[in-house]
């Protein structure tokens, strides 16, 4: 399995980026729980004390992004499986090839619905609550919707590994700027995939095919 990653600190959830066509469960004390033989794109793990009731979500659950079954998956701190989110379809709620994930502080899931070429947004309560972007190159479409993280002031940067750039929206959805473009240039992007914004609103990119992570602050007033 190959994998590339962004994390936090040990007191924040971690964000795994990967790719698999079996991947393997296990205990902490290294039993076998199960095997999956689907796509398995990212993983949200919330902290096992204090965070995951911050973000109004049970706390040590762990959330997934199953590209091949078109859902996202939801286990326990185990790995004993829960429920899932969705299904197959163009429709609120479904998913074509969901791919990366986020939960920001508000516990709201956010969900790069990339053949759908669009972000979809679910409460706490896993209930669809909106979606913004279509396929185009016009700004605030998308092309291949990846990564997305959160601001702190809940603003919404997603990656476009097509595009070759990060979109920043407001947190309705309305496209507030754009990010880079492709090119292996100082904030020039060659498949942009994972992102994460540290506590001091740093945002880290993984830049794939340039091979290297790109670091970026912005400056007050460019997001109004």
């Amino acid at each position: 399995m190959r994998r590339s990653s962004l994390s936090a600190d040990s007191t924040s959830p971690a964000f795994l980026r990967g790719r698999c066509r079996s991947t393997t469960a296990t205990a902490s004390g290294g039993s076998f729980l199960r095997a999956s033989t689907s796509w398995l794109m990212s993983i949200w793990a919330s902290a096992r004390k204090g965070g995951a009731e911050r973000r109004g979500r049970t706390e040590g659950m762990i959330y997934v992004a199953d590209a091949g079954r078109h859902v996202i998956g939801v286990f326990g701190y185990k790995g004993d499986p829960i429920r899932q989110i969705g299904s197959r379809g163009i429709e609120p709620g479904q998913f074509n090839f969901p791919t990366q994930l986020h939960i920001d502080d508000l516990g709201q899931l956010y969900v790069s619905d990339t053949l759908n070429y669009r972000i979809q947004v679910f409460g706490p309560d896993d209930r669809f609550l909106r979606m913004f972007g279509q396929q185009g190159d016009r700004p605030g479409n998308f092309a291949h919707p990846a990564g997305i993280a959160t601001d702190a002031a809940g603003n919404v940067y997603v990656t476009d590994r097509q595009s070759e750039n990060v979109q920043v929206f407001n947190p309705e959805g309305q496209i507030l700027m754009a990010l880079g473009q492709e090119g292996s240039d100082p904030g020039q992007f060659w498949l942009p995939a994972g992102i994460f914004i540290d506590g001091h609103d740093r945002v880290y990119v993984a830049d794939s095919f340039n091979k290297r992570v790109q670091i970026f602050e912005l400056l007050k007033g460019m997001i109004k």
